[in-house]
């Protein structure tokens, strides 16, 4: 339904409204929209922005909405957002400088390492400033992927055989996020099944690079155009009329494949090279630190080159290491992201099926960090069969500790090396099988690459260990 690279008109939503700074600020709420969390992937990331750029004028006055309560979520009964949808900065786990590529009187800050030598500073801000393109500080700066689309991202319909409910949600700063119900329209599209790369592989293809930069696209989806004739089916209901996306919205079903298919196409001779992405998460990685500006000034190019902007708040250059989906990684290895930790640890031993599937749920995140985890929680995993009942035994009790007391101090995993051969560890119990993946760091010191494991079938379980 969505053509990555197709024309559409380019009437807004800004030609039917007000030109009143309140009315202009109570449609960036549309202009930004994100997932509804009803369908929402989880394994995405969106991104908000709110603010539309300068104001418009020339336009037909209608009726102020009463727009206070609306942005300030007073007195309103709404769910709060999925921690997936909270805006934020990038994940840093540095500290940071800025640095000013515009002029004094219009200031475009971007983030550097603060740890870089003053001469890598000064190389990093002149790659920057000659990429300026890139960088979208406000909704009249993102361009989109061609051909370019402005700001239009929504415009007003009329008769449309498609209409979705708008779903207000809480965020945790107080705001509304403003999402759609693309439920009934994404029950009748085709799953688009161009695949998303391997969580794996990206952080595996990225750790031991000794300087990175974090990016991330500037709402992201918004820069891709809907093709003219499926632009009604994404019709969704405002006090103030109906309305439909000129650009690509968050929470249709092929929303996020289509985007990642953008991206490969994009850096199809830079992935696993110099470049990582994963949607609209992209990653910038140098071998040599010497080697990052040249490596930034490619992928900068060619973004611009693509129409392609990122969000300077959630843009980093010139780090060790940072947050990339769901690890902490570095040049030292791969580590567990300490909010994954902390959310096993602070929690008490459950009494319940949900808090069972909580607990589990919650280590499965971080299994790949744990060795032989299937023996360990074996009692627990018991607690959900059919023949057992609830009833948190002194074995619970003591697999629960184990855990904790294990993520205490995870192990750093190294990313494997093709030059080096494998070392492979198994073990096999009554009730699992697990292994550990290895390999000699320079040092001649075995490091630890995977921890697999997984617990025995029914009849497995009657098999001898050597089997």
């Amino acid at each position: 339904m969505i053509n990555p690279l197709s024309s559409g008109s380019e009437s807004t939503i800004l030609d039917h409204v007000g030109n009143d700074a309140a009315t202009l600020d109570y449609l960036n709420a549309y202009a930004a929209l994100h997932l509804s969390y009803h369908t929402l992937d989880l394994s995405l990331i969106p991104h908000s922005s709110s603010y539309f750029g300068n104001p418009v004028t020339d336009l037909p006055s209608q009726k102020e909405p009463n727009i206070y309560a609306v942005e300030n979520g007073d007195d309103l009964d709404l769910p709060p957002a999925p921690p997936e949808f909270e805006e934020g900065n990038a994940s840093l786990i540095e500290e940071t400088i800025d640095v000013n590529i515009g002029t004094e009187d219009e200031p475009r800050i971007l983030k550097l390492r603060s740890l870089l030598t003053p001469e890598e500073v000064e190389i990093h801000t002149q790659v920057l400033k000659e990429h300026q393109k890139a960088f979208a500080f406000n909704y009249k700066e993102m361009t989109g992927v061609t051909p370019h689309i402005a700001v239009g991202f929504i415009k007003s319909v009329d008769y449309s055989q498609w209409v979705s409910n708008i779903v207000p949600v809480l965020k945790k700063n107080g705001k509304i996020r403003i999402c759609i119900d693309f439920r009934d329209i994404n029950k009748a599209c085709p799953k688009d099944d161009f695949p998303l790369p391997s969580i794996n592989v990206i952080v595996d293809a990225t750790a031991g690079f000794e300087l990175l930069s974090l990016m991330d696209g500037f709402s992201g989806y918004n820069q891709i155009r809907i093709s003219e004739q499926d632009q009604a089916k994404t019709t969704f209901i405002t006090p103030w009329g109906t309305y439909c996306y000129a650009a690509m919205p968050f929470g249709l079903k092929n929303a996020g494949a289509t985007y990642q298919q953008a991206m490969t196409y994009i850096f199809h001779d830079l992935i696993h090279k110099i470049v990582e992405s994963y949607v609209d998460d992209l990653l910038a990685k140098a071998k040599k630190r010497c080697d990052h500006p040249e490596v930034l000034r490619i992928i900068l190019s060619r973004l611009i080159e693509y129409g392609v902007t990122l969000n300077p708040e959630k843009c980093v250059f010139g780090v060790t290491g940072g947050k990339l989906l769901g690890y902490i990684i570095s040049s030292r290895g791969i580590d567990v992201d300490p909010t994954k930790i902390w959310a096993v640890l602070e929690m008490v031993p459950p009494s319940s099926e949900s808090g069972i599937r909580s607990f589990l749920g919650k280590l499965g995140a971080i299994r790949r960090f744990i060795p032989d985890l299937s023996f360990v929680i074996h009692p627990i995993n018991n607690l959900l069969k059919k023949d057992y009942s609830i009833d948190w035994t002194e074995d619970c009790n003591e697999a629960f500790d184990a855990v904790n007391h294990f993520l205490l101090s995870p192990p750093t995993l190294m990313p494997p090396k093709l030059d080096r051969p494998l070392i492979l560890y198994s073990r096999a119990t009554n009730v699992s099988l697990a292994c550990m993946l290895a390999q000699e760091d320079n040092d001649k010191r075995e490091r630890a690459i995977y921890f697999i494991r997984r617990t025995l079938l029914d009849y497995e379980t009657r098999y001898t260990q050597a089997e």
